[in-house]
């Protein structure tokens, strides 16, 4: 089946385990993590509920992820990782809404879900380890996954990975890592596991902004205030409750927000909100643009971004699950023209 996909590209700065004080890599790498992953979760006990590798904290803006599937290419030493991430529900119901009532008079109905069953959505990530690089995939969903993932990965590497050292008689705490080694035969060190990437932008975007930073007069932002993402339902309620309403209605839909602002912001700032956009963004409808004196148009932070749309030639398990291995086999056959955009 031929499908519409979307790649966004991210650069893999860090992987491995390094040194606190130095920040020395002792020993690790992007195809070694991977590698472990697809070792633990395939491991052949293990549920896919036990795949989570960390809990949800307030202010997180997304759910509890899980590891759906893996799949790796022997040949290229690519790996197709899909995650799972769970959708808020109410004691297992999952609120849905008509989409023709009026607001403010919506009726609500709760969709009861199954004890055994984890409400969520797919998320699809090509990782290839020779060139550092990182891609996620989009099909049908606005939501890329990319913070999660960078969350659920560091996690991992901290506790479940094959080099932590975990003391089997504590008993007050029940994974108690106590350090990493790289073999049975290495000395246990206390090391920081990290993995990190950032966005790959095309050249002279960003520094067009920032160079010409004092002709801003007017900063735009779009959201997408989707029911998938923990901390849109604050801002969602204020928006709401600055149309009028007393009590704003349950957010049980993606809904898109624009607004604007008339400001000239300082150096600092003008940085922390581009660190803070590249960090942080997650779908298209998630952009900051700059409107500058004597320019017609808007300059938006999201075509500084390397991505691509092409047709890929998969197989669906199911209306929400692409099979990873025709996934991984669509991404090989297509990798140089994946590869010639973004090294």
């Amino acid at each position: 089946m031929i499908e519409d996909a979307r790649i966004n590209y991210f650069r893999i700065v860090e992987a491995g385990y390094y040194t606190h004080r130095k920040h020395e890599l002792m020993f690790g790498s992007a195809a070694s993590v991977f590698q472990d992953l697809m070792n633990w979760v395939k491991d052949g006990e293990i549920t896919l509920a036990a795949t989570k590798t960390f809990e949800i904290e307030e202010g997180d803006d997304f759910g509890n992820t899980f590891c759906f599937d893996i799949e790796n290419n022997i040949d290229t030493g690519d790996f197709v990782l899909t995650t799972w991430n769970e959708t808020p529900n109410v004691e297992g119901n999952v609120a849905a809404v008509s989409a023709n009532s009026k607001v403010g008079q919506a009726d609500v109905e709760m969709i009861e879900v199954s004890e055994d069953r984890i409400p969520g959505f797919a998320t699809y990530f090509w990782f290839a380890p020779s060139h550092s690089l990182l891609a996620t995939i989009r099909f049908q969903h606005n939501l890329n996954g990319h913070r999660a993932l960078v969350k659920y990965i560091n996690e991992f590497m901290a506790k479940f990975s094959c080099y932590a050292v975990v003391d089997e008689d504590d008993e007050e705490v029940e994974h108690a890592v106590i350090g990493y080694q790289e073999n049975d035969e290495s000395e246990i060190i206390n090391l920081n596991p990290l993995f990190k990437s950032v966005v790959l932008r095309k050249a002279g975007k960003i520094e067009f902004i920032k160079e010409n930073r004092n002709r801003i007069r007017k900063m735009i932002r779009k959201n997408l205030l989707s029911p998938k993402v923990q901390d849109t339902k604050g801002l969602f309620d204020r928006f709401m409750i600055n149309l009028g309403l007393q009590q704003a209605p349950q957010l049980v839909a993606d809904i898109k927000a624009k607004y604007e602002v008339s400001y000239n912001p300082d150096e600092e700032e003008l940085e922390r909100i581009i660190n803070r956009w590249e960090e942080s963004h997650e779908t298209k409808w998630d952009d900051v643009g700059f409107k500058m004196e004597r320019d017609k148009g808007t300059h938006w932070l999201s075509h500084s971004l390397i991505k691509y749309d092409l047709k890929l030639d998969v197989e669906r398990e199911n209306l929400e699950v692409v099979n990873s291995a025709s996934l991984l086999n669509a991404i090989t056959e297509n990798r140089n023209a994946l590869l010639g955009l973004a090294v």
